[in-house]
């Protein structure tokens, strides 16, 4: 009985050490504490340092134990939340926008882009002068330095590998392992790797990280059309120098399905398009009509094809005046492509409406 009484006592009193427990919540809340620490020995109440001498049907009676029961309960339920937070946080922003906001999931067909699969767009650039560029591979694909050591009189014939852009000859380095086995595969089942490699692509192109925007595109590109060291494996290990000899271009395969045809036709021209808008954007115009002119070679009716090639002269101080009246020529084709796109679908819609 006595000790009972002590307790009535001390929750008379504990109204004159600590704030009631409403209070406590509601300041709790007000300040957005997740975790509070444990008053000090001097504030606990009279009777409640020897925790040891309670059973727990005293502490389910007493509110200073239940209030030391709810923080750890909460403490504990804020470090689970916690830890679950960072196991679900994406590796990659493919579910967010680059504020941080979550995106709405949206399904669909592959073929049909969603919002972050889309290909860059139309923009405007500054008027400067062209700008040379220069390969991260520039050291292997260089042959001068193994030219001298090499016997002068063995003639070495490099033309047909001169000739390629710097974008296709870049595809020699992507020989690992996963490269190999997706250009064993069928036409359809490479377009699903083709277009990871463009998503991915366009992703760090939005973030204005070129460079590792042209290394995707330059993978997907490696999916339909690539160049192959054909020495042998321990040659490859060596610092060799790239001919006309030891290089094979693999490129426009004996296909037969006009689907596939089609297919493998739209994403080399899409991915021209995205190389060479990349090239515009480093200010390396001569490069960037060079890929657009791949595109244009294989899709000569593609307005925004010919409206990229006018823009790789317009923008660049180096295009002299014959070069700016050819661009003319490429802006009024451009525009008479689009006029008859325009007419052709007006007069399909009347021709349904008939």
């Amino acid at each position: 009985m006595q000790k009972n009484q002590n307790n009535y006592q001390d929750d008379e009193n504990k109204e004159n050490i600590f704030p009631s427990t409403n209070n406590i919540s509601d300041q709790k809340s007000s300040q957005n504490l997740i975790l509070q620490e444990a008053p000090p020995t001097d504030q606990i109440p009279n009777g409640h340092k020897n925790m040891t001498s309670y059973t727990e049907e005293d502490k389910l009676k007493c509110p200073y134990f239940q209030m030391q029961q709810q923080n750890q309960e909460k403490a504990q339920e804020s470090l689970l939340e916690e830890k679950t937070n960072d196991d679900e946080q994406p590796t990659s922003s493919s579910s967010e926008d680059e504020e941080g906001n979550k995106k709405n999931q949206k399904g669909g067909c592959p073929f049909m882009p969603s919002e972050r699969k889309k290909n860059p767009g139309l923009f405007h650039l500054e008027y400067k002068y062209n700008i040379h560029y220069i390969s991260r591979h520039q050291y292997l694909l260089d042959s001068d330095p193994l030219l001298i050591q090499q016997n002068k009189k063995k003639k070495i014939d490099r033309k047909i590998f001169n000739s390629y852009p710097i974008y296709l000859k870049h595809t020699i380095f992507h020989d690992d392992d996963l490269m190999k086995k997706i250009r064993l595969k069928e036409i359809t089942e490479r377009f699903f790797a083709y277009d990871k490699f463009r998503e991915r692509g366009n992703r760090y192109f939005n973030k204005q990280k070129i460079t590792t925007a042209l290394y995707y595109y330059e993978r997907a590109l490696s999916c339909f059309k690539w160049l192959e060291l054909i020495d042998e494996e321990d040659e490859k290990k060596k610092l060799t120098t790239f001919t006309d000899n030891n290089i094979k271009l693999f490129d426009g395969e004996n296909l037969k399905d006009c689907n596939d045809i089609d297919l493998r036709f739209s994403m080399l021209v899409n991915t021209y398009l995205n190389l060479g808008i990349c090239y515009m954007v480093l200010y390396n115009f001569d490069l960037a009509l060079i890929s657009f002119k791949d595109a244009y070679k294989l899709h000569q009716k593609g307005s925004i094809i010919l409206l990229r090639m006018a823009q790789s002269v317009l923008y660049n101080k180096n295009s002299s005046f014959q070069d700016l009246k050819q661009a003319q020529q490429w802006l009024d084709l451009s525009l008479e492509i689009k006029k008859m796109k325009r007419f052709s679908i007006k007069t399909r819609k009347q021709c349904l409406e008939l």
